[in-house]
């Protein structure tokens, strides 16, 4: 998983401009190509933190 953030001080202002454009650059945006999970076995993942997102990853990843 992979996550791009920008950051701004009090006052700062961005060019949001710059910044669409940057997305629309060819691979600026990965979305891995995970199976269809609708009809796999059901599993609880308690946590939205690290290590649920990393155990839901790992979850996909595995079907």
């Amino acid at each position: 998983m992979q996550l791009q953030v920008q950051v701004f001080s009090v006052g700062e202002e961005t060019d949001w401009n710059v910044v669409r454009r940057s997305l629309t650059k060819p691979g600026a945006v990965y979305l891995p190509k995970y199976l269809d999970v609708r009809e796999a076995e059901e599993v609880h993942i308690v946590g939205a933190g690290p290590a649920g997102l990393f155990a839901a990853q790992r979850l996909l990843e595995r079907v």
